[in-house]
């Protein structure tokens, strides 16, 4: 936080890390309410408020201006699902900085700093608002995963962008039950009905143009077919993993489809129990649909954060209420 040198430390490219931070300090501080720790970081902090005010479009649509998203510029991704050319108006970033302006309102406010506490209010509000006209995709019912500078939307079924923009409150209750309706209905119509591996994180596969290729080297799941389809089930391309799972059955349980939510949280726990997901660099944080590992880096600390949607969904671990609580 206090800007010291770290995997993803620069907010203009990596485009999650700023909210993240936020978020984190905001729920540290709502579980153990210490203000002179947050007036300490609070200049730290307010850095990162600023380049998410900074990165607002003209509609309040959080922008990572450096990375376009634009299909076949194979760059890297702006978040950290980062083997795709996730860049501009990126949805994964975009909830995340939701929450991290809630968060840092109230942050603000304790800080004594109110015309930023202001601001933090009304820029969330404005990128609540354009929300879902920028990434509501009408051909399938839910958000795509981004939007590119070239106005193109990149829908490739990514389940948890449509789930954190449910969970967070961006969307209504209307809009969430019928967006996780149709993404539960794509789920099973890719026979994505067991998850004893984990979820993939997106329910269609991603094409060739959408794949970050650095330096024209060609990883397993980068597809040889335009559409994807040979590679999908395959690492990061529709591979089987717990990474991200936890957004997707947070959703799932708020909004009430318990039956998914039951066997996805019952199967992942016998997974492990057995230690499935452990190991130095054995592949087993992705899963092809078969059992074989795919991945590459083994025990990951993504893979691990659907135990906390586990337990607060069995009841075992209280959440933190309200999600927006005052100062």
């Amino acid at each position: 936080i206090k800007g010291g040198p770290g995997y993803a430390c620069f907010p203009e490219e990596a485009h999650d890390t700023a909210p993240s931070q936020l978020i984190s300090a905001g729920r540290v501080y709502q579980a153990e309410r210490n203000a002179d720790w947050v007036r300490d970081i609070w200049p730290f902090l307010a850095r990162r408020v600023r380049h998410i005010l900074g990165s607002l479009n003209a509609d309040g649509f959080y922008i990572c201006r450096r990375l376009s998203g634009n299909s076949y510029s194979f760059h890297t991704s702006c978040n950290a699902w980062d083997t795709f050319c996730f860049g501009h108006a990126d949805g994964y970033s975009a909830a995340l900085a939701y929450r991290g302006l809630r968060n840092a309102e109230v942050l603000a406010s304790v800080a004594g700093d109110s015309c930023m506490a202001a601001q933090c209010a009304e820029s969330a509000q404005r990128l609540r608002a354009a929300f879902v006209p920028t990434l509501f995709n009408p051909a399938t019912g839910w958000l795509a995963g981004w939007r590119s500078a070239d106005d193109e939307l990149h829908d490739h079924a990514m389940h948890f962008v449509t789930a954190l923009a449910a969970t967070y409150g961006i969307l209504d209750e209307v809009q969430a039950r019928a967006m996780l309706g149709r993404l539960e209905a794509k789920r099973g119509a890719a026979g994505l009905d067991a998850f004893r591996y984990g979820l993939a994180p997106q329910f269609a596969p991603v094409p060739a143009c959408d794949h970050w290729v650095e330096g024209g080297w060609s990883r397993k799941e980068v597809p040889h077919r335009t559409d994807g389809a040979d590679t999908f089930g395959i690492f990061t391309n529709g591979g089987i993993t717990p990474c991200f799972a936890g957004f997707y059955l947070r959703a799932l349980s708020h909004f009430g489809f318990t039956e998914t939510a039951d066997r996805l949280s019952d199967q992942l726990l016998e997974s492990f129990d057995a230690g499935r997901f452990e190991g130095c660099l054995n592949g087993a944080e992705c899963y092809t649909p078969d059992g074989m590992p795919s991945g590459y880096e083994g025990t990951l600390s993504h893979s691990y954060h659907v135990l906390l949607a586990i337990g607060q969904y069995k009841g075992w671990i209280k959440p933190l209420e309200p999600e927006w609580w005052p100062a």
